[in-house]
């Protein structure tokens, strides 16, 4: 432990950054260059004059802080009204347009730098600000109290990723912030005029796949951002619990300067992807962001980065890491937007994704609700797919959780089946029919449900580790070891991913590979400390290597961690062979449980 002490203060922070910079840049860099200084000058010229300072300048971000947060948000109002002025007077495919967050905190000073989790939020905040404009924290609003005369609209409460609470935004109103845009749409259009029209898909959230940008110069890097885009949009229809937009319909808008809310309203989308395609040499990267069309955030982005190999191969494992990511970023989101909403009226899809944010929770009491929310979901539509995938998944969770079956797996089954029947093409309910079997000790018969699980959705990371566990409960670790690390690969930030890495953990143990073992489960329990799954692998692990007193140490955490279980508990756990309950138990007790 150090004695350093760092100096802290309290200040408002303002996180900057261009809207669509990449995108700017493979279109014209020398035009992007010049509007980024020009815009960089009239920031900083803002923030001094309303007594900020600058400390971090970076791409095209840029950070500021103030002892104020009025000025702050003066500040930031003042050069974003000015560059929107200043935007009217060019051409639309010049334009540049920023956006703002601003947050106060307890920050760690070094260097004439600011460290700490509200700088994180700060910049959070600035990827969920619209084009044009500035999103706010309730603590800073709270600060401004009525002393301006501006107005501010409540975005409810938004889930950040490496943000461990919830954060209540408000965006502030400055005049009509997307009129850049939207003024420059008149003859770059060719949508056909019913496209104006797309329904709702009964709340459900519609996507749509852009062409992905090509900014490298070879021939190579273009076929891959054609074949990207169609392959990712063809995989994510196999999703099946979200319509995807046609690739003709989005692929209007190829090359056109139109901002992500026209082309979501246009096209009926509530989320957009965009991304691009660059190759130097051997060396492929590929970025990728998922845009909230309603309110022009992102939600998501990552970067990929690969040695180039089989052009097919390549493409293939590319679309399948970004559908698999995409899922779980749209289930997220639906998730905190249902969730933010009154829980008085809500409709069939909105009941389901509040309950998957109580589900998720993982605790009894958030188990319950959830119970509740599905049941009322299919109240109102009894064959609605997503209602009875989810609470069969609901069932299950149940049964790991009381390590017992009341019934749960034959209503688990039963659950699933009706929505095989509804949808044979969506292949979660493949995937819930094969989960029950293994729960049954019925290994080899849940494979094959899995299998076809995958088959339907090459991209669906939890059949791909269901059928690892098909091998460990079958008494096979080394088989169990390639789909779980498909599973990784497919949805690294799945927030199951603790069940995975415990598996894994698991299935080196059974293959007397110890370090592996200790190093994966170590991988689970940062996750989830209270996984006595991984915890049980590494104790098994350590007593066969005869390292008694690490194992015993484990023994004391785990029961700490879970005080209710018991060696009935490990007898539970669904092996073929029940030797391997034995076993287990044995080991387990010579560690002094």
């Amino acid at each position: 432990m150090t004695n350093q002490q760092f100096k802290r203060q309290l200040v408002t922070i303002m996180s900057v950054d261009v809207v669509s910079y990449s995108r700017l840049m493979g279109e014209n860099e020398g035009n992007t260059l010049i509007q980024l200084n020009k815009h960089r000058k009239t920031v900083e010229k803002s923030v001094t004059s309303y007594g900020g300072r600058m400390f971090g300048v970076a791409g095209d971000s840029q950070m500021a802080e103030f002892s104020s947060p009025i000025d702050a948000v003066r500040s930031a109002v003042e050069f974003q009204s000015a560059i929107h002025d200043g935007n009217k007077l060019l051409d639309a495919d010049q334009r540049m347009t920023l956006r703002v967050g601003l947050n106060i905190g307890d920050v760690i000073i070094e260097n004439g730098d600011l460290f700490g989790d509200d700088v994180n939020i700060a910049a959070r905040l600035q990827e969920s600000a619209r084009p044009g404009g500035v999103a706010i924290s309730h603590t800073v609003l709270s600060h401004i109290g009525d002393r301006t005369d501006m107005n501010f609209t409540d975005a409810g409460y938004q889930n950040f990723k490496n943000i461990n609470i919830p954060i209540h935004l408000f965006h502030i109103q400055i005049g009509d912030e997307t009129e850049d845009m939207g003024n420059s749409l008149a003859g770059l259009l060719s949508v056909p005029a019913e496209l104006s029209s797309v329904p709702g898909f009964a709340n459900r959230p519609a996507l749509a796949v852009l062409p992905f940008s090509d900014q490298g110069s070879s021939k190579d890097s273009q076929y891959i951002a054609e074949g990207l885009s169609e392959d990712i949009a063809i995989g994510l229809a196999k999703m099946r619990w979200f319509p995807v937009i046609s690739k003709n319909s989005s692929f209007v808008f190829n090359g056109k300067p139109v901002d992500e809310m026209t082309i979501g309203r246009t096209l009926g989308a509530r989320y957009l992807l965009e991304g691009n395609v660059r190759l130097h040499g051997e060396l492929l990267r590929v970025s990728a962001q998922l845009v909230n069309a309603e309110k022009g955030i992102n939600v998501w982005s990552q970067s990929y980065q690969y040695q180039l190999k089989d052009i097919f191969e390549l493409q293939d494992e590319i679309a399948q890491n970004i559908i698999s990511a995409l899922s779980t970023q749209i289930d997220m989101a639906e998730q905190s937007r249902a969730h933010a909403k009154s829980p008085e009226n809500l409709g069939v899809w909105d009941l389901v994704k509040r309950g998957l944010w109580h589900q998720n929770k993982l605790t009894g009491k958030d188990a319950s609700i959830a119970y509740d929310l599905f049941a009322k979901a299919l109240e109102q539509e009894p064959n609605s797919v997503e209602a009875l995938v989810q609470m069969s998944l609901w069932n299950f969770w149940h049964i790991w959780a009381a390590r017992k079956d009341d019934g749960n797996l034959v209503e688990m089954e039963r659950l699933a089946r009706l929505a095989m029947h509804i949808d044979r093409m969506d292949a979660r309910p493949h995937m819930l029919v094969g989960i029950s079997l293994l729960m049954r000790r019925k290994a080899d018969r849940a494979r094959v449900s899995l299998d076809e699980a995958v088959r339907l959705n090459p991209s669906l990371s939890t059949a791909h580790a269901s059928i690892g566990s098909t091998y460990i409960l079958s008494g096979n670790g080394e088989l169990a070891i390639p789909p779980l690390k498909t599973a990784i690969r497919l949805n690294p930030d799945d927030l199951f991913c603790f069940h995975s890495l415990g598996e894994l953990a698991f299935a080196h143990m059974m293959i007397g590979q110890r370090e592996a073992c200790i190093e994966y489960s170590d991988q689970s329990l940062k996750l989830r400390p209270g996984y006595w799954y991984a915890r049980l692998a590494r104790i098994i692990a350590l007593v066969e290597a005869e390292a008694m007193e690490d194992a015993r140490k484990e023994v004391v955490e785990l029961k700490q961690q879970n005080p209710d279980l018991s060696l009935d508990d490990i007898r539970w756990l669904p092996f073929v062979d029940p030797s391997w309950n034995d076993h287990l138990v044995e080991k387990l007790t010579l560690a002094g449980f």
